[in-house]
């Protein structure tokens, strides 16, 4: 098995950063300590909630496993749209087996997400080998479809696949399985191919959870799961702040999901903000590209999300096939076992993080088990211009 070495970060976040969360005056000044495992008062040494966390990161090696055999599971997405693009130049580039492509409702409803993910694989010319699957339409309710329409469009595609449709109104769906659903065929390839599948999750973490209850056994057969989702320092992109998008859609399975399953490598949305730091003129080159097939899907389907963000691109998705595929794209990780918090107030698909490891951890060997747990895999900072390079050659290709 390909593995690949990453010094855990001895600090989480940048010195530079902000200081966003304040930690109140007399929660700093107060006595608390950790005498049993001489951890000593962080909150009165610590300014923030950042430098919280970056003083509780201690030094060691952790271990990311290559994927070798992929499914993505997804919800484009003008995000997804780039990460399936990378996704199916890299498995080729790689020798990367993707086994299939699996979609749930997120950033639009589930039709126009499965069509959203054919015109992907059409596009980037995808073996009919390779099937689509059409997966849950679960969570979130309205709150969570306003918000993926507001960003991506209401078609999640830029308005994309309106135009194709209207265009196109008796177009097929070739790579698509209809006598199979999504969750359905997890189970079933999980059980020919036990401990060869990364499931490499772009979208709320529906299909999975589903999956989980309805074969109690299936996170045993998956060799592990890498996850664009979730906060490491609260810090979200949603109404409730401190969640994020994936994980606030069915925060019910994403609990589920981290409660079950041991092998699991988290991108946090923290993570993805690099690309706020960068020139303009740098980030946006793989989004412009509209001389290709490629490069014109990546280009259209973000559109609406390019106003959105006040014509500056950013993206999120590409990271976490980047870091499934190319593991030494990981610049600094930190392991720590993680809870998600299911509902609440504020709080809703928010995960918490046990920085102090007073929790049961299970040892390295042992599989999934619902206390005590395995901690997870938390990539907080990636090495941005290669994969910026890796963008730029996925769209440039015809």
């Amino acid at each position: 098995m390909e593995q690949t070495n990453i010094q855990q970060s001895p600090g989480a976040v940048s010195e530079d950063g902000p200081d966003i969360f304040q930690v109140p005056k007399h929660i700093i000044d107060k006595e608390h300590s950790y005498e049993e495992d001489g951890i000593h008062s962080y909150f009165r040494h610590s300014q923030s909630y950042s430098k919280y966390a970056k003083d509780t990161v201690i030094g060691g090696e952790i271990i990311i496993n290559k994927a070798k055999k992929v499914i993505l599971d997804c919800d484009p997405g003008g995000d997804d749209a780039q990460a399936l693009v990378l996704a199916f130049h890299l498995a080729k580039k790689l020798g990367i087996e993707i086994i299939g492509v699996t979609t749930v409702a997120g950033n639009a409803v589930l039709e126009q997400v499965v069509w959203n993910a054919q015109m992907c694989m059409t596009t980037c010319e995808v073996p009919l080998s390779v099937p689509l699957l059409r997966g849950e339409e679960l969570g979130g309710g309205v709150k969570g479809k306003e918000l993926a329409e507001y960003f991506y469009g209401p078609d999640g595609f830029g308005g994309t696949l309106l135009e194709y449709q209207k265009e196109n109104p008796t177009a097929p769906r070739p790579h698509l399985i209809e006598d199979e659903s999504a969750v359905d065929f997890l189970i079933r390839i999980t059980k020919e191919q036990p401990g060869e599948i990364t499931i490499i999750c772009l979208a709320p973490l529906s299909n999975l959870s589903v999956a989980q209850k309805k074969d109690p056994l299936f996170a045993t057969r998956v060799k592990d799961l890498v996850i664009l989702g979730g906060t490491y320092l609260a810090q979200g992109n949603t109404d409730y702040y401190c969640s994020e998008f994936n994980f606030f859609k069915d925060p019910e399975a994403a609990q589920h999901v981290f409660d079950d399953f041991s092998d699991i490598v988290m991108v946090p949305v923290e993570a993805c903000r690099v690309f706020r730091g960068m020139p303009k003129d740098i980030v946006e080159k793989p989004f412009i590209q509209t001389q290709t097939k490629r490069g014109k899907l990546v280009y259209d389907s973000f559109r609406v999300a390019f106003r959105n963000l006040r014509n500056h691109y950013e993206t999120n998705d590409p990271l976490a096939v980047a870091i499934a595929m190319m593991p030494e794209l990981a610049q600094e990780v930190i392991e720590k076992c993680c809870y998600v918090e299911a509902k609440g107030k504020f709080t809703k698909g928010m995960v918490f993080i046990d920085w102090h490891e007073l929790m049961p951890q299970q040892s390295k060997d042992h599989h999934a088990n619902k206390n005590p747990r395995r901690p997870v895999k938390i990539v907080t900072q990636v090495k941005i211009m290669e994969i910026m390079e890796l963008l730029m050659e996925s769209v440039l290709i015809e």
